[in-house]
């Protein structure tokens, strides 16, 4: 059985107008559905199947009802992280077809879309998303996670802090 995974609450960064609807885990099957949607049943397999834990929260505007969605999830090792990076990337452009600001990264990938910012990290064996808010929301999730926040150029090398779970890869 995966260890629990946790997200830090991002009430205070998204703001007062906005309220969490859901705080759930989709588990190997549920990462399973969301990759075959954009990739195929063969993809989805392979890559789901080194699932390790994961966890999700979905945050509403209140007068707009524009959601937020992020999500954070363990695979079984680094190697199988980059593995997932690369497919769920692949899934989130074909999601957001309408896409500007493009800003690809070593194992970072960023773009905006009509219903705001998508946000999409790996480090190590674990990767987070942030669909529908800005880059300083996504900035405070890295932080929160002890993760070093990347500077927002396309050219800056991906870095960690000392000591964080991804030094030293």
């Amino acid at each position: 059985m995966a260890a629990p995974v946790s997200l830090p609450a991002m009430d205070k960064a998204l703001g007062p107008d906005w309220t969490k609807l859901e705080d759930n885990i989709m588990g190997e099957f549920g990462w399973r559905e969301v990759l075959k949607q954009f990739l195929g049943e063969t993809k989805a397999i392979e890559r789901s199947a080194a699932w390790d834990g994961d966890r999700y929260v979905v945050y509403e505007q209140k007068q707009t009802k524009r959601l937020v969605l992020i999500t954070r999830v363990r695979l079984g090792t680094e190697e199988q992280g980059g593995q997932f990076f690369a497919a769920y990337s692949e899934a989130l452009e074909k999601k957001h077809t309408q896409r500007t600001n493009e800003v690809p990264q070593r194992r970072f990938l960023s773009f905006d879309t009509p219903d705001g910012g998508a946000f999409f990290r790996c480090v190590a064996r674990e990767c987070v998303t942030l669909e529908g808010a800005d880059r300083a929301v996504f900035d405070k999730l890295t932080k929160e996670l002890n993760w070093e926040v990347l500077t927002q150029t396309a050219a800056a090398p991906v870095t960690h802090a000392v000591g964080s779970p991804a030094a030293g890869e």
